[in-house]
């Protein structure tokens, strides 16, 4: 299952910007390959973890006496 978005309380407005500010990069190039590699690090993190949290919450909401939900 995945997560849905919120609707947006309010829309973005346009912003009237008649050239360019300059800036080329958000990041800058020697921290690319870093943050891929926290980024590749928490994906793999969170494709291992995810089975086992959806088992142990189940689990733990049959031990309360609650249903248990469906994934």
């Amino acid at each position: 299952m995945k997560a849905i978005a919120p609707p947006l309380l309010h829309a973005a407005q346009p912003v009237d910007v008649p050239r360019s500010s300059g800036i080329r990069q958000v990041v800058p190039s020697e921290r690319v390959r870093y943050l891929a590699e926290i980024t590749y690090t928490l994906r793999n993190y969170y494709a291992q973890t995810d089975p086992t949290i959806w088992i142990l919450r189940a689990w733990s909401s049959t031990r309360m006496g609650v249903v248990p939900f469906e994934r």
